[in-house]
């Protein structure tokens, strides 16, 4: 035969007392467990949708951001190969880089910040953190410095084919 253990009744007046004795907050916080033995399916404070839309959006600026950083270190490079054939060679890839490798990090770049957008409130609701180094405000100094590079290495390695071609004529 099943055991029925009868609880007296208990109320938070018990327990609210200047001083009140172990054995009744353990009953009354024992008693919370029988009433609540699972935690809510969903925490009010934990928003699973939330939390997917910021891991997404730490992944994709991440790389990004990582891209822009090795790209500047590439950019700021003024070391230039000593041939004209070398020269062409880097102002090919100079080209490509502008033509192929930077619309899509453009694009992604784009994405970031609608992405930040829609995880913004989130963020403030849920009190997480997010690197300051993935905030759309650094990402985009990041970009525009990565740009301002590309086109001053782009000019040099143009002037300095300029200058190859120009000493082989004379």
């Amino acid at each position: 035969m099943a055991r029925l253990t009868l609880y007296a009744p208990f109320f938070l007046s018990d327990v609210d007392t200047p001083e009140p004795d172990e054995k009744s907050i353990i009953t009354y916080v024992s008693q919370l467990y029988d009433v609540f033995p699972e935690p809510p399916p969903g925490h009010p404070l934990f928003d699973v949708e939330g939390q997917k839309k910021l891991q997404q959006f730490r992944e994709l600026a991440t790389s990004l951001h990582h891209w822009i950083k090795e790209h500047i270190v590439v950019m700021q490079d003024r070391n230039f190969p000593n041939t004209l054939i070398e020269m062409k060679r880097l102002a090919e890839n100079s080209q490509r880089f502008r033509v192929e490798d930077v619309p899509p990090r453009l694009h992604e770049k784009e994405r970031i910040a609608h992405a930040f957008r829609d995880i913004e409130r989130f963020l403030q609701d849920s009190g997480e953190r997010l690197d300051r180094d993935l905030h759309p405000e650094a990402i985009d100094r990041n970009w525009n410095q990565l740009m301002m590079l590309y086109q001053e290495r782009d000019q040099m390695i143009h002037d300095e084919i300029k200058r190859y071609l120009e000493t082989i004529l004379i």
